[in-house]
């Protein structure tokens, strides 16, 4: 099993949160903490950035555990906004080398909330059912429900989000109750075999399975109002933690 945390220096929504202090420690050094927790499970790790690892140490120190783990440059065109995630593996992948029925792990460290409890939970999943990748996810309020949703037609009329099911907004159903649960990726892991990229040319295949993960275990980091409310929840947990 190889982790792979993506690391890149910069952000548009909150500067440099993957190396940035949050509540005490940045959210790369976050996931690598996971990643040497999981010494049992994961056989490397490998921290894929377009700094180098000299630079990083010097302004926020915690080296990565050397029994283990791999600081991969990677080049500045793999490090923009619009760079897909799949380019970023896959250059990964590219450089470190390794068996078809290999299993890889996606660390996004802007899931600073992850534990080793939820890597384990995705490989063992994708292990039983020996689908092509395992997605965690969270559940959305019902209200959110595509079923409840609705859009704007470009005449300004309004349509359910997805006529597919019901072609009319009358036809939708009123109370939450009443609606299809629905999911969304948060990032917090990415489980899938290295030969699901090679023949898909993603990480996840077509057969894909969810983790499930509940809503207090997850946050985002995509504003400074996430930010804040992640530090918060994390300061929170290292003073149960110590009581």
């Amino acid at each position: 099993v190889l982790a792979l945390i993506p690391a890149r220096s910069g952000s548009k929504g909150i500067p440099g949160k993957n190396l940035k202090p949050l509540a005490g420690r940045s959210p790369m050094n976050r996931a690598i903490d996971v990643c040497n927790a999981l010494y049992d499970t994961l056989d490397d790790y490998v921290v894929s950035s377009d700094v180098d690892w000299a630079a990083t140490e010097r302004v926020f120190g915690d080296a990565p555990a050397r029994r283990y783990g791999q600081w991969l440059k990677r080049p500045a065109e793999l490090a923009q906004d619009d760079t897909p995630m799949i380019d970023v593996v896959q250059h990964a992948l590219a450089e470190i080398p390794g068996p078809p029925d290999q299993i890889i792990v996606l660390l996004q460290p802007t899931q600073p909330l992850r534990t080793p409890a939820h890597v384990k939970a995705a490989i063992a999943l994708l292990q039983e059912t020996q689908a092509e990748s395992v997605v965690s996810v969270v559940a959305l309020p019902l209200t959110h429900s595509p079923e409840m949703v609705c859009r704007l037609s470009p005449t300004g009329r309004l349509f359910p989000w997805d006529d597919t099911m019901t072609p009319w907004l009358g036809d939708q159903p009123t109370r939450r109750q009443h609606a299809m649960p629905a999911y969304i990726r948060d990032g917090t892991v990415y489980a899938f075999w290295r030969k699901t990229v090679d023949q898909h040319g993603t990480i996840y295949g077509q057969d894909v399975r969810p983790l499930i993960i509940p809503a207090e275990e997850t946050c985002a980091l995509d504003t400074m109002r996430d930010w804040a409310d992640a530090e918060r929840r994390l300061r929170e947990h290292d003073v149960a933690c110590e009581s």
